[in-house]
C-alpha cells in the first residue's frame, strides 16, 4: 500500500489519499490521525453528562433502530455508564449490544456481558463476517498478526491495564521495543495503551494462547511479569 501510495502522489502531486492502516504508510507527506475507541463516560456520571456521550449517543441510537421506544432515564444511568465502561468504547461492540435492546434491558446486557462473545452477535447480514460478531472482529484482527506479533500480545495479555515500555520490554523478552511498534502512544503519557495494551476481549483470546503453551513456556512469562512487575513497583 505504501509503494502504490507513494507511486500515486508522485505521478499526481495534488491527489489525496484516505487510507486506513494499522500502521502509518510512512510516506512523504502523511498525516495520522489515530482512531481510538470512543470516550467512556464516567460510573457515577448523571443522565445529563451520559447523554453527551458519544459511546452512550452511539448506543441509543442504534437501540431504538432495534426498539423505536428506548430510552434512558435516570434509574438506568448507573447501568449505563457500567455497559458502556465494560465495552471499553469499541463502535462494533456497542452497536452489536444494543441490538439485545430489542428484548434485554441495559441491566440484563450487563448481566450477560461476562461471556461477551456470545452476546455480542447478529450484525448486519450484508456486512463483512468481520463485522457481524465481535469475535469474529478479532479473530481476523488477530489472523493480521505475524508469530512474533501474536507472541508479545500472548504476553502482553498479562496486564490487567496500561503498562509502560520497559514493562512491556521485560515481559516480551524480545529485547528493546519501539515505542510506536507497540501502539499510538501519548508522549505526555507515561503508560502505553492500545496497540501495546490490548483491551479487554483482545486479552480474552490472546491469553487462551491458542497454539497450547508448554509448561516451560508459561512458567517463562511468569517469571518475566515477576521482574515486570517488580521494575515498575
Amino acid at each position: 500500500m505504501a509503494r502504490v501510495a507513494d507511486a500515486i502522489l508522485a505521478a499526481a502531486p495534488d491527489v489525496r489519499i484516505i487510507a486506513t492502516s494499522r500502521e502509518p504508510l510512512r510516506v512523504p507527506g502523511e498525516q495520522t490521525y489515530p482512531l481510538l475507541p470512543l470516550p467512556i463516560p464516567g460510573r457515577e456520571d448523571d443522565l445529563d453528562a451520559l447523554s453527551r456521550s458519544t459511546a452512550v449517543r452511539l448506543f441509543v441510537d442504534r437501540a431504538q433502530l432495534h426498539k423505536p421506544a428506548f430510552s434512558l432515564d435516570d434509574q438506568d444511568a448507573a447501568q449505563m455508564a457500567e455497559l458502556v465502561a465494560r465495552l471499553e468504547g469499541i463502535p462494533l461492540a456497542l452497536e452489536l449490544a444494543a441490538a439485545r435492546a430489542r428484548s434485554l434491558s441495559v441491566a440484563d446486557i450487563n448481566a450477560r456481558l461476562k461471556d461477551r462473545f456470545k452476546l455480542l452477535t447478529g450484525g448486519g447480514r450484508v456486512l463483512l463476517e468481520r463485522q457481524q460478531t465481535l469475535r469474529a472482529l478479532v479473530d481476523w484482527s488477530y489472523g493480521l498478526l505475524s508469530e512474533p506479533e501474536r507472541i508479545a500480545l500472548d504476553r502482553l495479555s498479562i496486564f490487567a491495564g496500561s503498562f509502560d515500555l520497559p514493562a512491556a520490554e521485560t515481559i516480551c523478552g524480545f529485547g528493546r521495543l519501539a515505542p510506536e511498534g507497540l501502539c499510538g502512544a501519548e508522549p505526555s503519557r507515561r503508560s502505553l495503551r492500545g496497540r501495546g495494551a490490548p483491551l479487554r476481549c483482545d486479552r480474552q483470546i490472546a491469553s487462551k494462547e491458542r497454539n497450547g503453551p508448554t509448561a516451560a513456556r508459561r512458567a517463562s512469562v511468569a517469571s518475566r511479569a515477576g521482574d515486570a512487575a517488580t521494575s515498575v513497583g
